[in-house]
């Protein structure tokens, strides 16, 4: 993970790997993952760190931006996080011009800023239930230069109704029953599109989507359309598991 290893919570010899990953001139610090349940904060994982640089703040590349996170307050994944970088790429080659886009569970910023800064949306606006990772969005945000276009709050991430229209919504929310989503049709304007991301086996994602009754009742009286379904990423995030995403146009 960019300069600093993360070694994992059963590693073997774990101070000696440390000590023999400090020789490669890449990395300049260790740390050690923890799950929930351990460290510092037992209600989420995290990391500890266990030889060389203290200093456990990383910076992420991706499409000429740069974003900072320290591994010591939140871990994430980073490029495979939101879908992976090519889902976010794809994300942004959909956007039409003055779209207004609403991420959600968007993170330390990296999908919002990517749609801001590589498409010609009007404004985009990351929610973020975490207030640590909101905050690092927000810097990210200033960091790129993408205030004015892009902002990040910190609030529950189904709490939207007075957030205004969307023309697209990313929802990259926690497994949950479809109909709970229900406030975000609300806040979908019309022919807007919603990305939901769902967990199927290999024999659920050959078949035909089961969720779609459940979006025909939130939607109500107005229609849905399912115009994409594709593994985001292609390969399995579980044995038989994989991260299926949808476009739902919602009339």
């Amino acid at each position: 993970m960019a300069d600093v290893a993360v070694l994992s919570a059963d590693a073997e010899r774990g101070l000696e790997r440390a000590e023999e990953l400090l020789d490669e001139p890449q990395v300049r610090s260790v740390a050690v993952f923890e799950p929930a349940g351990v460290g510092l904060d037992p209600s989420r994982v995290g990391v500890r760190h266990v030889a060389g640089d203290p200093n456990l703040e990383i910076a992420y590349k991706e499409q000429g931006l740069t974003f900072r996170l320290d591994l010591s307050k939140r871990l994430s994944r980073l490029s495979r996080c939101q879908g992976g970088s090519s889902e976010r790429q794809r994300l942004c080659q959909l956007v039409a011009p003055g779209e207004r886009v609403l991420v959600l569970g968007s993170g330390i910023g990296i999908t919002a800023c990517l749609i801001g800064a590589h498409s010609p949306c009007a404004d985009v606006l990351g929610v973020e239930r975490d207030p640590v990772k909101n905050d690092f969005a927000s810097a990210n945000i200033q960091l790129n230069k993408l205030e004015g276009k892009v902002r990040s709050i910190s609030r529950n991430l189904l709490d939207v109704a007075d957030l205004g229209l969307f023309h697209r919504i990313c929802a990259f929310l926690k497994f949950q029953p479809v109909e709970n989503l229900k406030p975000l049709i609300s806040a979908l304007a019309p022919e807007g599109t919603l990305h939901f991301y769902n967990h199927e086996s290999k024999e659920q994602f050959r078949s035909e989507p089961v969720v779609m009754d459940s979006f025909a009742r939130i939607c109500g009286d107005r229609s849905v359309e399912l115009t994409w379904r594709g593994r985001v990423p292609r390969r399995s995030i579980a044995p038989n598991m994989y991260r299926v995403g949808m476009d739902l146009r919602i009339a």
